[in-house]
């Protein structure tokens, strides 16, 4: 199945990737502010047409990094309209693609992935009427992701991404295969075909569909006729996306292959007896010389010293070599008989049960998969050399295993390393009403492990079954009770039993997270403290909230505080290390208390950055007002002027202006001289044309101009008014 799996891996990847992408899209404010609009009347404004054109270029950015991605539609549900890349927005029923409208209304809480299509027919009436350069004609697979499934956000609509067909391309897979009949598909949970492979002469049947879907297993294998011929059909169910792969292979093929090995196997084995009799006939001949022959080689070959020992001290100490090197060779067998156990503990979570019988007796009758995870392994890989974190791991599943050989339950413990932080322990029970004993084991493995301090563990326990075939399905619900140490905290026992009845996430987090943003404007602390212990204190107090309704919070709460930073005019790396990256750290976060910690360090360094700004922006704005004072008569007095004279960026300036004079730079120095100006035109006879000049003016016409705009009159009109 080595290239059924290549084809789930990348198409998996590719449709992990664009879920990826349709979180970021529904995160963005444009998105959000567009489907604040639930009537079309709405739809008018000037402010909802630069939306639509600001979420088409939001689209269209991500067509152009995304090879794979052909187009994307963004569909409001409530305003009945659809947005495309190209900046057109559409009623639904007037819009050229609409295939994919059905298979949303049918089911709006499930991704679904429409079969390969053609966006548009050539024949419709309406496929002259498009523009002539763009791509509708293409055959795409549609992705249809319902924003309904976005818990955090109140959307109804979807976001539509037709992929390209050539990401589903099997040509490379068919080219490297060793098969002239080997053909792919991909199904849907339904069972309909997606995707078909190169070979389009053989047809896959409704009754194999439907065999492989009423299938309780996430993979194997069946031997069907296909067109009068023997086929090894094997398939694979991927929990991630819900679609079904298939692989048919020519058994006629096989049986060549396996025919060829077998006489390949017998010319070898002929080889190796002819040699084996030429280097026997060879051993004979050396070892027929009497003893004294061999000892005297003995002793040519061994130390000078020890030669010179008596004929029984050689043979003694060659023999006592060939015991060490015996004693090595044993030890290398247990090593190696412990690294092909745990292979055999690998094929059974990955759901191969041909070597169950080397791992557990015939009594056995029940089992149980426990995952054993070390808790902060970010800081703990950081910490340990590769080679030492494999000691610890290790220690771990040792002291896990011999955790279960000490019980008394009829319990049988094997267990495995996985990948990073986790160690695999499968049980096999003997008996019935292991509930008990299986609470018993896993709190004694978490008291024996505490006696290591280096680190703490969580243990993930899946359901217990009686099919030894549900192994894997017991170690995917260990790993998936693991996802809720987010809430239960570290050196916890998390079971995927009492995770049934699951909690949504549906309280009002956008009033809180602009409450927080409220307080970082007033360098507010303990407010925003406050605010992070009551929204934890929320989530915890759910039942069971899943791991992905509670992200999404964090990373809006993140996003939001970014936004609020480029507002402020506030760089990222002004604040933190230039090589800082917020959304990789708030990704390594195991546990909510985690992520509080980590947002309340992020938000006290930039409240003691804003703080420290503010004792500079008083500076500055002192240093603005004297410059302005003096040197108001100069004609080139402007904001960059001033820039020049100080060290601050202009577009800082003009805020710290705004802020605290309560006006803009323009109208604090337009007063100064209107100001001066009256004073002059009272005390003086100057010409109005000199007054102009002497307050820094290059003309009488926007003297006047801006006179009259402040004062409601023009100078000499002041001037009479004021002699009269």
């Amino acid at each position: 199945m080595n290239n059924l799996s290549i084809l789930e891996k990348d198409v998996d990847k590719i449709i992990e990737k664009l879920k990826s992408n349709v979180l970021q899209i529904a995160l963005n404010n444009d998105v959000q502010e567009l489907f604040k609009y639930k009537d079309v009347m709405e739809n008018n404004d000037y402010y909802y047409i630069e939306k639509v054109i600001d979420v088409a270029n939001l689209l269209n950015s991500y067509i152009v990094a995304n090879d794979d991605i052909h187009t994307i539609y963004l569909f409001n549900n409530k305003t009945n309209k659809i947005i495309t890349p190209w900046g057109e927005i559409y009623n639904k029923e007037n819009f050229y693609d609409t295939e994919w409208t059905k298979a949303y209304n049918m089911n709006k809480e499930q991704i679904k992935i429409l079969p390969k299509r053609k966006i548009v027919e050539e024949n419709l009436d309406y496929f002259y009427y498009i523009d002539i350069d763009r791509d509708i004609v293409s055959t795409v697979v549609t992705m249809i992701y319902p924003l309904e499934l976005l818990n955090t956000f109140d959307f109804e609509g979807a976001l539509v991404i037709n992929i390209n067909k050539e990401v589903f391309d099997f040509s490379s897979i068919n080219e490297s295969d060793t098969y002239n009949n080997d053909f792919f598909y991909i199904l849907n949970s339904d069972g309909t075909i997606i995707v078909n492979g190169i070979n389009q002469g053989q047809q896959i049947s409704r009754s194999l569909i439907n065999s492989i879907i009423e299938s309780q297993e996430a993979k194997g294998y069946l031997i069907k006729d296909i067109h009068h011929k023997k086929y090894l059909v094997s398939y694979s169910k991927s929990r991630d996306t819900g679609l079904i792969y298939v692989n048919a292979i020519s058994l006629n093929s096989l049986y060549k292959q396996v025919n060829c090995f077998n006489i390949w196997l017998i010319v070898l084995s002929v080889i190796i007896l002819i040699f084996g009799v030429v280097f026997a006939y060879y051993i004979s001949k050396k070892i027929y010389n009497p003893i004294n022959d061999i000892l005297e080689n003995l002793k040519f070959k061994i130390d000078k010293n020890k030669a010179k020992k008596n004929e029984l001290y050689v043979i003694s100490d060659v023999v006592s070599n060939i015991l060490e090197e015996d004693q090595k060779l044993i030890n290398l067998f247990e090593m190696n008989e412990k690294a092909i156990r745990q292979s055999y503990i690998m094929q059974l979570v990955r759901g191969n049960c041909e070597k169950i019988n080397e791992i557990f007796n015939s009594g056995v009758n029940m089992y149980c998969t426990l995952v054993i995870s070390i808790d902060r392994y970010n800081s703990f890989s950081k910490k340990y050399l590769y080679k030492e974190q494999y000691y610890f791991k290790t220690l771990l599943l040792k002291t896990a295993e011999q955790v279960t050989a000490n019980n008394n339950e009829g319990i049988i413990g094997a267990g495995s390393l996985l990948n990073q932080d986790k160690v695999v322990i499968i049980l096999g029970l003997t008996q019935e009403g292991f509930v008990d004993s299986l609470k018993h084991i896993t709190e004694e493995i978490i008291k024996q492990t505490s006696i290591i301090e280096d680190f703490t563990i969580s243990i993930g326990v899946g359901n217990i079954y009686k099919r030894k075939e549900r192994i894997r399905l017991s170690y995917l619900e260990a790993i998936e009770a693991l996802n809720y140490r987010i809430i239960a905290g570290y050196n916890s026992i998390i079971y995927y039993e009492g995770l049934k009845d699951n909690d949504r996430a549906d309280f009002d987090f956008v009033t809180r997270e602009k409450h927080i943003m409220n307080y970082l404007k007033k360098n507010s602390y303990e407010d925003i403290e406050l605010s992070l212990i009551d929204i934890i204190s929320e989530i915890k107090n759910k039942k069971n909230v899943s791991y992905e309704s509670i992200v999404p919070i964090f990373y809006s709460l993140l996003s939001r505080t970014i936004e609020y930073l480029l507002e402020a005019n506030i760089s990222i790396t002004e604040v933190f290390e230039e090589s800082y990256n917020i959304f990789r750290e708030l990704s390594e976060k195991d546990t909510v208390e985690d992520i509080r910690e980590f947002l309340l360090y992020i938000y006290k360094n930039i409240i003691e950055y804003q703080e420290n700004n503010s004792v500079k922006d008083s500076k500055n704005i002192k240093q603005v007002v004297e410059l302005i004072s003096d040197n108001y008569s100069d004609s080139n007095l402007d904001l960059n002027w001033l820039v020049d004279k100080l060290d601050i960026s202009y577009s800082h300036l003009r805020k710290i202006i705004k802020e605290n004079l309560g006006i803009t730079f323009i109208n604090y120095l337009n007063n100064i001289r209107i100001t001066k100006a009256k004073e002059l035109l009272i005390e003086t006879d100057d010409t109005v044309k000199d007054i102009a000049i002497e307050v820094g003016y290059n003309n009488t016409q926007s003297f006047t101009r801006y006179f009259k705009k402040y004062e409601g009159i023009t100078p000499g009109e002041y001037r009479d008014i004021r002699e009269g």
